[in-house]
């Protein structure tokens, strides 16, 4: 029960920002501008616990890395679908988001299990070289989370050189088709 609840940070946020937040950001500042700051969030709150150790209190270090990787998530998800979605015809868009959705899910169990598979070496490793079982435990999803953080560091790279920097709001394009 406590470890459910101490993730409960990250899912109140993501929920929150679920239910309409992040379109409405994204409305008003652009898919681009909504994701790269998601990520950072997320970054940092896998940056938070890769430093994290055995005494680390839950309060604040881990309920704020948490609550960071909340808010990367909860503005990042939808922004990427709609990145992904965008130039997709009406009549394909069911099967598109379908896709989408499928290719994200994959990912991210690839991911956790290329991550797991990490810590498990490491935490191995570690063990192998005399480090107690919570030191090696510790130093092997400290480099999970690290790698992980890396990761995300380079998603903003990529976001950020290859997405279009003067991308619009779609409300905005209304607008200016309108009053244009």
């Amino acid at each position: 029960m406590q470890i459910g609840l101490s993730f409960l940070p990250m899912t109140l946020v993501v929920a929150i920002l679920s239910s309409g937040i992040t379109a409405r950001l994204v409305r008003r500042f652009g898919a681009k501008r909504t994701l790269v700051p998601g990520l950072v969030a997320m970054a940092a709150g896998l940056a938070v616990l890769a430093e994290a150790g055995p005494g680390t209190p839950y309060f604040p270090t881990l309920f704020g890395a948490f609550a960071l990787m909340g808010v990367g998530g909860g503005t990042s998800f939808m922004p990427l679908l709609h990145i992904a979605m965008g130039d997709v015809p009406a009549r394909d868009a069911g099967l598109a988001s379908g896709l989408v959705n499928v290719s994200m899910w994959i990912a991210a169990a690839v991911g956790l299990a290329a991550l797991g598979a990490v810590a498990t070496d490491r935490t191995q490793a570690l063990a192998a070289h005399g480090s107690s079982p919570v030191a090696a435990l510790t130093g092997g999803y400290d480099l999970a989370f690290g790698v992980g953080a890396a990761l995300v560091v380079l998603a903003v790279v990529v976001a950020v050189l290859v997405l279009p920097s003067g991308e619009r709001a779609p409300a905005r394009e209304a607008e200016a088709a309108v009053s244009g």
